[in-house]
């Protein structure tokens, strides 16, 4: 039975490349902001390398997120889904990208909301967004504003506001980003334990 190697650093993105999957974020959520839509389905772009071809290029992976994914559960389940995928296909996530749409608060001058839940504030402003994470731990966050037209429609309503790098470590990214990427814990644990690879995808596809 094959042993998996114990160096992780192959499976590694630099910043050049992470950057330009953020730029690719941006470009296709523009083209869905042209008047044609009600609706973005959500779905992630994640970059991925052969566990058995290291030296192999890595390729990008869009996943559409289709059926609910408005309540933890459903999110949890379709993210989980799409991190089986990857365990089982024996691909290691680089780094993955969910593409959603999303509430942003209006903040008072002392930075507090006045509702717990955005879905009651009547001033909540309909964004894109776009939130980064690749397998070592950086992140990349942008969002841009939602103008609807009278036929419901969707349009960019503002410039892109993108989190600068060094403030992105302090969001709290949705549960569901870091879920995404169980594919990469349990690939990653075997690779650092020493372990086989069956035993991984045994764990996750079963």
């Amino acid at each position: 039975m094959r042993k998996a190697p114990s160096d992780l650093g192959k499976f590694r993105l630099d910043d050049a490349e992470f950057d330009a999957l953020a730029e690719n974020c941006r470009e296709f959520i523009d083209r869905g902001l042209d008047g044609a839509n009600e609706s973005l389905c959500p779905q992630t772009l994640i970059k991925v390398a052969s566990f058995n071809n290291p030296a192999e290029k890595p390729v990008v992976e869009v996943s559409v997120l289709y059926g609910p994914f408005n309540t933890p559960d459903e999110k949890r389940l379709a993210m989980s889904i799409v991190g089986g995928n990857l365990a089982c296909g024996e691909r290691v996530p680089l780094a993955v990208f969910l593409l959603s749409e999303a509430w942003h608060a209006v903040e008072s001058a002392d930075g507090s909301r006045k509702y717990a839940d955005l879905g009651d504030d009547p001033n909540r402003i309909e964004v894109v967004t776009y939130q980064g994470l690749t397998n070592d731990g950086r992140k990349r966050h942008g969002s841009r504003a939602v103008r609807r037209d009278a036929a419901n429609k969707m349009h960019a309503g503002g410039a892109w506001e993108i989190t600068p790098n060094e403030n992105v470590l302090d969001l709290r990214l949705p549960k569901m980003v870091y879920l995404s990427l169980a594919a990469k814990v349990l690939i990653g644990n075997a690779l650092a334990r020493g372990d086989n690879m069956e035993k991984a995808r045994e764990e996750f596809c079963r």
